[in-house]
């Protein structure tokens, strides 16, 4: 289910490459903005992080729970990723 819906968000993302790519190696994290869409993905196999973002909904995560966007961040569990929009 999860790679169908991966599929369906790779449609739906606008062509080319990433307008922004931003990382926090320190962190774990990466953020990839694609148009209107950002991915988000915490590497961390232990803490949770909040990655700056710009959209306010999830489209998907890799996590069913766990997930929020608030104030202009996200939260993602260890080891989670997002498309936010």
């Amino acid at each position: 289910a999860l790679y169908a819906r991966l599929l369906e968000a790779r449609r739906r993302l606008p062509g080319g490459a990433a307008d922004e790519i931003a990382f926090d190696e320190d962190a774990r994290w990466l953020r990839v903005r694609r148009g209107a869409f950002e991915l988000v993905c915490n590497f961390s196999s232990d803490d949770p992080v909040t990655v700056p973002c710009s959209g306010s909904a999830v489209e998907l995560a890799t996590a069913d729970a766990g997930v929020v966007v608030d104030s202009g961040h996200v939260q993602l569990p260890p080891l989670t990723g997002a498309v936010i929009s």
